[in-house]
């Protein structure tokens, strides 16, 4: 196992979080799964269901679950001065986005930073988050992704 390369895995259950954490599995990657939780209401006996499903098939060498973990504290330092902000300021600032995508934006750049977090807790290089392109929330467009990428490296 010592050739596998360790990968965080933003995972929430689902069916894009669960196709990326097979094809990693497939690609020898070690994997450390982590649920973010924004205080929105999450249902995790689902998702740890999953995980103990896919840590038993594959092993606890394979897979380690880090846990769910509460991302409130950040998610409100993005999203409650959005309530305050002009359409015209989050056309200027964020493009021509809805409410929902601007939800989507600040609980994905909390899950982020905690991300960097613990990566750099697990000394984990690479991060995996499943999403469809045919979402394309906010956080997905080109010149988001490229700020990310920079945040990353």
């Amino acid at each position: 196992m010592e050739d596998e390369e360790k990968s965080l895995v933003l995972f929430s259950g689902g069916k894009d979080s669960l196709v990326v954490a097979l094809r990693l599995l497939d690609s020898n990657y070690k994997l450390y799964l982590v649920t973010y939780e924004n205080g929105c209401g999450l249902k995790a006996e689902n998702v740890n269901n999953t995980i103990e499903r896919l840590i038993k098939k594959y092993g606890s060498a394979k897979i380690e679950n880090i846990g769910i973990k509460n991302i409130a504290g950040f998610f409100r330092e993005f999203i409650y001065p959005f309530y305050n902000y002009t359409s015209s300021y989050i056309k200027e600032n964020y493009g021509d986005i809805t409410i929902s995508q601007f939800n989507c934006l600040a609980c994905r750049l909390s899950m982020y930073i905690a991300s960097i977090i613990l990566c750099n807790q697990y000394n984990i290089r690479k991060v995996f988050d499943g999403a469809r392109r045919s979402q394309l929330f906010a956080i997905e467009q080109k010149e988001m992704l490229n700020k990310f990428e920079k945040l990353f490296t």
